[in-house]
């Protein structure tokens, strides 16, 4: 390759000799070209012209050379295996690729490819179902060109205005909305995208024109990414009879749910005030879609209203992405207290308040009437969802999941807000966020829950208390037989982790007695220098008999397994009691390691 580029190199050179010989001749100048350092003896009255020369011809070679290899690929194509492939492989490979007529947002058009050769633009105009591309930014002229161009096949309509200037295109998209509205029975997808109500109403006229061929339905009005935009009142269309639709997502537009077309859906996405007010109407098309694979509830702060459970929950067996985000957390309950996920690998819930930072502020005002409706509304089914047997919330943390190895899960408490994830990505993709007002209740069923699980997942728990003041007490006991991993921050939290974990406790299946949390490979607690004036000796003294009891083995109890990593993090001015002890633990735990904190 060196000895190649090389060659380039000195063909290049000696093109450039002779040109510039050439300009120096016919401008009088009799110095030599020599390289790059031949124009420090140029005399200064030559400047001028040798350098417009130089651009000139520069303009010039630059033509010549395109026009050059546009023939060769021109004179390529007629020799080569593409231009004689047989129409009717052409068409397939057309088809699989779907290039587009041209418009201002594609870079693949069609009419690039009719350039090619005599074989490939016979094979494109006559190829119908090549046509069935209609866009709202396309000229008129090439819409109608689509139009007749596909003659009876199906028509997929991109209505993408949201980044138009829509009072001076106005005429053109007038013109556009009359196109596909004559041709709507032809219709099979529309994907529309326009920045406001305002600008919905063309929008509206094709969505309620008769498209009995309608598959794929995609709405977005709006740029959705405003949080007032969730309430804004937004047109409601009702869609024509025909077949039922494929896949149906809507943003911010409304749309009557309890129809046939919305009844055996494969996808079904609703985004701000799309989601309905009634739990009753969602259900409607959750029940009646059992190949139902996508469900996506997000960014509404709509209030549910109606009962929440009273039949029994709707199976989607072939769900296999649910995301329920930035809804309030009765809403979300509500939801996962009515369907069944037996299969779904993907599943995301956030709740609003949480998004929102609202679980942030631990002195609240006096809840309202509303809220602590709510609030009671969350516990009730909470109760129904995190009970142990419940192949519900054994779905929903990946507990029904087989022959994919051992399973993990992390939950974090950080101040009035739960994380739940997955940490072994052959297991799915899970990722809970919760707000309560009362995390001990909820953590208490979580583990219970989670403990009685066929096969239960190993447990990393992290407890971060510094913001809590110690409003929220750590109980280890409902995680003792699952929890392999523990990190907690806040000093009232550490020390009652140190008691904890030197107690024993009966175990209910035999009645016998064993250490609590037996599993627990690795510890790491932290301790706050910011937190207020306290006597750090009892942090000490639980410390030291932790270590004593259980990994010692001095009362004459089995001890418990060693921990793989026990880390302190504090510092060593404000807690002298605890480093004093580093020697001692060092002894019986080698794996233990205090860790200064400035």
């Amino acid at each position: 390759m060196d000895e190649i580029e090389q060659s380039r190199k000195g063909l290049v050179s000696q093109a450039i000799s002779v040109l510039v010989d050439g300009i120096c001749k016919q401008n009088d100048c009799g110095i030599q070209y020599s390289g790059i350092e031949w124009a420090d003896a140029l005399p200064a009255d030559r400047f001028l012209a040798i350098g417009d020369d130089l651009k000139a011809v520069q303009v010039q070679l630059n033509q010549q050379v395109n026009k050059l290899t546009a023939r060769l690929a021109y004179r390529r194509n007629l020799s080569s295996l593409v231009h004689r492939l047989p129409p009717e492989v052409l068409m397939t490979i057309l088809e699989e690729f779907k290039p587009t007529p041209p418009h201002p947002d594609n870079d693949d058009s069609l009419f690039d490819l009719l350039l090619v050769c005599r074989t490939w633009y016979e094979t494109i105009i006559g190829s119908s179902q090549l046509w069935g591309y209609f866009a709202a930014k396309m000229p008129y002229k090439i819409a109608r060109l689509v139009i007749d161009r596909s003659q009876m096949h199906p028509i997929s309509v991109y209505w993408h205005t949201n980044q138009m200037d829509i009072r001076s295109a106005s005429g053109h998209l007038s013109k556009m909305i009359d196109l596909a509205v004559a041709n709507s029975t032809r219709i099979r997808s529309v994907d529309i995208r326009v920045p406001g109500q305002s600008a919905a109403a063309n929008a509206q006229r094709l969505l309620e024109a008769p498209t009995p061929a309608l598959e794929t339905l995609k709405v977005r009005v709006g740029s959705g990414d405003l949080d007032w935009e969730w309430d804004v009142p937004s047109s409601e269309f009702v869609l024509s009879e025909g077949s039922h639709l494929n896949h149906l997502s809507l943003q911010y537009m409304t749309a009557q749910l309890d129809t046939h077309r919305f009844s055996n859906l494969v996808t079904l996405i609703l985004a701000g005030s799309s989601v309905p007010h009634s739990l009753k109407q969602l259900l409607h098309p959750l029940s009646s879609s059992q190949r139902l694979e996508v469900l996506e509830i997000q960014d509404s702060g709509r209030r549910v209203d109606g009962k929440f459970r009273d039949n029994a929950p709707v199976e989607l067996l072939y769900l296999k992405r649910l995301v329920l985000s930035g809804i309030p957390g009765l809403y979300i309950m509500a939801i996962i207290a009515s369907i069944y996920i037996p299969s779904c690998h993907y599943v995301v819930v956030r709740d609003r308040r949480v998004l929102d930072g609202g679980d942030e502020d631990s002195d609240e005002e006096d809840p309202d009437e509303e809220a602590m409706e709510d609030t009671a509304a969350i516990e009730g089914l909470d109760a129904i969802i995190w009970r142990p047997s419940n192949d519900q919330a054994a779905s929903l943390v990946g507990g029904t999941d087989s022959g994919s190895g051992r399973s993990a899960l992390s939950i974090q408490i950080f101040i009035r807000r739960i994380t739940i994830e997955t940490l072994n990505s052959l297991q799915g993709h899970r990722e809970l966020l919760f707000a309560r007002t009362d995390i001990p209740r909820l953590m208490a069923r979580l583990g219970t829950t989670i403990s009685q699980l066929p096969s239960p997942p190993g447990l990393h728990l992290k407890y971060m208390d510094s913001h809590t003041r110690g409003q929220i007490p750590v109980d280890l006991l409902p995680w003792s037989e699952v929890i392999e991993s523990l990190f907690v921050e806040g000093n009232d939290s550490c020390r009652s982790v140190l008691q904890q974990l030197s107690q024993r406790h009966v175990i209910l299946e035999t009645g016998g007695v064993d250490w609590i949390c037996k599993k627990l490979e690795t510890i790491r607690l932290v301790y706050n220098l910011g937190e207020k004036e306290e006597n750090t000796a009892p942090n000490g003294e639980a410390l030291l008999s932790l270590v004593r009891q259980r990994w010692s083995g001095e009362d004459g109890f089995p001890p418990a397994v060693r921990p793989t990593t026990f880390m302190i993090y504090c510092n060593k001015t404000k807690f002298p009691n605890l480093w004093s002890l580093e020697d001692e633990i060092a002894r019986i735990i080698p794996s233990f390691r205090f860790i200064d904190r400035d």
